[in-house]
């Protein structure tokens, strides 16, 4: 790519910094722009090809790496962006493959190593995860994506501490990386620390206000610490947010019998039974039927816990 241009090389540069902030239509333009001007210009099909890729255009992405790739076969980053297609694209296999060539041509591309692991993630092979994405952060000690990836690997094989300690390291090199927020709340409230987990959940809020999976794992931690009010806000954001979500429904359920309301508490677990019929809301209805009074449709409710209980044996 050393005989284009700096003019061209300008522009296709321009391509890049465009796609990197998000303004991929831009970065088709100042790529298509270079390719018209030099049809047989490597970097700038890659470029395009990655803005492509950021517009979910996987095919015409793929057309385009593929193109970079027979110009110029030396150059990794077309191969680490080849892998982010067919990963998009479905094809785990395929891109652990194109990754693990673009580490082949170049065993310093941080990115290729922490994208692999990744993709080991994703396939359950955890500790392969774990070893790629270290080597990823020892050539990159301030990777905070590395040490996100890193701490759900360890968070899958059960490993909670050391999840903690990547996910605290990932916000410590990025502080505004929501899920890091979030996957450490859950790590905390998995561990019963529901302070800490509250205090996560609330930064993730603080960071993206339509988070409805932080409002109800924040719900959770209230009630688990016997905040039925907080619980039952935070029930009710997670409801407006995602009105679908049958675990909100029950959880707000559970708040409001602790509270003695049960009347409420029905309503919400025939919601819940309405979206997703389960033994757990049957039995939980039939509580809150029985508390006011209502024995028959109680004893109803017991009795189709039991039957979808053995059902789903």
């Amino acid at each position: 790519m050393s005989g284009q241009s700096p003019n061209l090389i300008n522009l296709a540069n321009r391509a890049q910094e465009y796609a990197t902030a998000g303004e991929y239509t831009a970065a088709i333009a100042a790529a298509s722009e270079a390719i018209r001007r030099d049809p047989a210009f490597a970097l700038a099909f890659n470029n395009r090809g990655a803005a492509y890729n950021g517009l979910g255009e996987y095919d015409k992405a793929l057309a385009d790496l593929n193109e970079s790739i027979a110009l110029n076969p030396d150059y990794p980053p077309a191969y680490a962006n080849r892998a982010n297609t067919y990963y998009h694209m479905g094809d785990i296999d395929r891109a652990i493959e194109e990754y693990s060539e673009a580490i082949r041509r170049d065993p310093k591309h941080t990115v290729a190593y922490s994208n692999r692991g990744a993709m080991y993630y994703r396939k359950g092979d955890y500790d392969r995860a774990i070893a790629d994405i270290s080597t990823a952060l020892m050539l990159d000690s301030g990777f905070a994506h590395g040490y996100f990836n890193r701490g759900m690997a360890h968070d899958f094989k059960g490993d909670i501490e050391h999840a903690i300690a990547d996910y605290s390291q990932a916000i410590r090199y990025d502080p505004t990386l929501v899920l890091a927020y979030l996957s450490r709340g859950h790590a905390y409230l998995h561990k019963r620390d529901y302070d800490r987990a509250i205090a996560d959940y609330t930064d993730t809020l603080r960071l993206d206000p339509r988070s409805a999976i932080a409002y109800l794992n924040r719900a959770v931690a209230h009630h688990s610490r016997g905040d039925h009010d907080h619980a039952i806000s935070d029930y009710s954001e997670a409801l407006m947010l995602d009105p679908g979500t049958v675990m909100a429904y029950i959880g707000r359920a559970a708040a409001l019998y602790n509270l003695g309301d049960y009347l409420r508490a029905v309503d919400d677990l025939t919601d819940a039974i309405n979206i997703e019929p389960s033994p757990l809301a049957y039995q939980r209805r039939a509580n809150a039927l029985h508390k006011l009074g209502r024995n028959a449709e109680a004893e109803a409710d017991s009795d189709e816990a039991r039957r979808l209980g053995k059902d789903g044996q």
